[in-house]
């Protein structure tokens, strides 16, 4: 039995070997990407860091991999009697397993703050009501007005000098100068905010359900009791069969088949059945964008994101309930334009790379914009506002919403784009390219690219994650039930993360609340 042990053991050494190497090429590739839509030049800490935790991520990838199928296939040779494994065979295992956890930690933990970090613009194309839908306002304050001036005439001095106090003591909203302009009723923020809470919801949704599916596993480890077969049975004859010890690999491989089995019955619920005939958040997501007039720009990092188009097709979304029946119905029947941002096209998302320097001045202008990052500045910097400040926010709020929208518009001189489709090497590489810097370019998309900064998007890497934990654990505790609690609470305390996210929108929306309640 002993050559067959070791070369078993230089099978798993080669198999590190090799795919570490084949790891290595793939996150040189990587970086190169990163490099380019991070509008990096040359080479510094910051892409050598970035190659260093790409690296580490797939090697522990690797290593859990490589070392999971020799358990699988230990478990095969070891309920046929063949042979069990040595403890030298063991414990390499398990320092192969303690060491590719906190790597692929390393890589999670960055991979989350990349995806919180994402800083998202919510573009509103909604317009303000025009003067002729004020006009009957007008008319009534119009009335008031003649009216408060008939009675002033006809009152004596005494009295007129009163009233006139009262009047500008009570900040009357009608009056106002001979040359002044009516004031015209502005976009309302609510429907921002809407689609900023659907976002939030939307970002943190998974198509996993971790409760169920650990539910699952401990049922069938302890209540129907597959533990058993994690033991070795040493006898000289059936009569005389008695466990003999449990093996630590072949629990690392009886845990990872239940594990793996329960998580695609649920991947294939919702792919297969729950996404087709029940509900599509991230397709739901896009319809309300166009319902709502808001399209939503994202930016990943300085040249590169993904944009939304929620622009309504009837131009207009703050109406009434038949109104809204009305604009659908005419969608509906093809009476106006395709939600596509090409004409007569429905294609509404895509991923995009952008001009070198649009990110910079895009910074420069909602730079009053930005929050502080600890939480107790955000709350003196709360009390400390002043209506000034506000003010600021809100007209670099605008500001920023017309140079997006005028870029989506093709209105910018500076900056442009064009619509195109990606090579079948660029979608094979997920990489971009082109090389023009002052060009901007929108890829086409099968409607779901931006679910890449959603937790949805990364969730490959948190099932592999959750998986090596639950190993993890179990390797060091030998207990399924505590792998799965602490799985559960580590999996909730990294969804927390989600709150991270949109400082800037609940701050500006505080803003606004303070400045229409003054």
């Amino acid at each position: 039995m002993a050559p067959i042990q070791r070369n078993v053991e230089n099978d798993i050494s080669i198999a590190v070997m090799v795919l570490c190497f084949a790891g290595i090429l793939w996150s040189i590739m990587r970086t190169w990407t990163w490099g380019k839509r991070a509008a990096m030049v040359g080479v510094d800490l910051q892409i050598l860091g970035k190659f260093i935790i790409i690296s580490i991520g797939i090697i522990a990838n690797v290593l859990f991999l490589v070392n999971v199928g020799s358990a699988l296939n230990w478990l095969v040779v070891w309920k046929k009697q063949s042979f069990a494994p040595t403890v030298n065979q063991e414990y390499a295992m398990q320092v192969y397993l303690i060491i590719a956890f906190p790597l692929k930690t390393v890589q999670i933990v960055h991979d989350l703050l990349v995806i919180c970090w994402t800083d998202v613009f919510f573009i509103d194309w909604e317009r303000p009501k025009s003067r002729q839908m004020e006009w009957p306002h007008l008319v009534r304050m119009r009335a008031v007005q003649s009216k408060a001036s008939i009675q002033e005439q006809n009152e004596s001095p005494e009295h007129k000098e009163e009233a006139r106090t009262s009047r500008t003591r009570r900040g009357s909203v009608g009056k106002s100068s001979p040359g002044s302009k009516p004031s015209i009723s502005g976009v309302s923020i609510w429907r921002s905010l809407f689609v900023a809470n659907e976002w939030l919801e939307l970002f943190s949704h998974r198509r996993i359900c971790l409760e169920l599916h650990l539910f699952f596993v401990i049922l069938l480890m302890k209540v129907w009791n597959l533990e058993e077969y994690t033991k070795y049975i040493h006898s000289s004859s059936e009569e005389q069969a008695e466990p003999d010890h449990e093996s630590m690999i072949c629990r690392v491989a009886l845990g990872f088949l239940v594990y793996v089995s329960l998580i695609l019955v649920q991947i294939l619920y919702f792919v297969v059945i729950h996404e087709r005939f029940v509900k599509d958040k991230r397709k739901d997501f896009v319809d309300f964008c166009s319902v709502s007039n808001i399209s939503v720009f994202i930016w990943v990092h300085k040249r590169y994101g993904f944009y939304i188009h929620g622009r309504s097709p009837n131009g207009r979304a703050e109406v009434n309930m038949k109104e809204m029946n009305d604009l659908l119905q005419r969608e509906e029947e093809d009476l106006c334009s395709k939600r596509g941002l090409l004409p007569n096209t429905d294609q509404q998302t895509f991923e995009m790379t952008l001009p070198f320097s649009m990110y910079d001045q895009y910074q420069r202008l909602r730079s009053i914009l930005a929050v502080p990052t600890t939480r107790s500045t955000r709350i003196q910097n709360l009390l400390n506002s002043r209506t000034e400040d506000i003010e600021k926010k809100a007209s670099a709020y605008i500001i920023v919403t017309k140079f997006l929208s005028s870029f989506i518009d093709h209105t910018l001189n500076d900056f442009d784009y064009i619509v195109k489709d990606k090579t079948t090497l660029e979608y094979i590489l997920d990489a971009e390219f082109d090389e023009r810097r002052d060009q901007g370019y929108f890829y086409n998309d099968n409607g779901l690219s931006f679910e890449r900064v959603l937790m949805s998007g990364s969730e490959t890497s948190l099932i592999i994650f959750e998986l090596m934990l639950f190993i993890f654990i179990d390797v060091i505790c030998w207990d399924y039930i505590l792998a799965a609690i602490i799985t559960f609470i580590t999996s909730r305390v990294s969804s927390w993360n989600i709150y991270w996210n949109f400082n800037f929108f609940i701050e500006f929306d505080r803003s606004l609340q303070t400045l229409q309640s003054q």
